[in-house]
């Protein structure tokens, strides 16, 4: 999955997803305008995430479904 942010900076950016019980499962830092996710060993089902900036302030946030 890619995910691409239009406007803003580049500053460094942290995904997480969670699961639907809301634990973590996944963290990812990255720098720049995109992010390519990968489910390695993810179950298929309903996850939620959020996008922080550098300072922890939330950018974006969504809901993912994998089967």
């Amino acid at each position: 999955i890619k995910f691409e942010k239009v406007g803003g900076d580049d500053d460094n950016q942290t995904f997480i997803l969670f699961d639907n019980t809301g634990k973590s499962v996944q963290t990812q830092a990255f720098t720049g305008t995109e992010l390519f996710f990968e489910r390695v060993g993810l179950p298929g089902g309903a996850y939620y995430f959020h996008i922080l900036d550098a300072h922890g302030v939330p950018l974006a946030s969504g809901k993912l479904i994998l089967n």
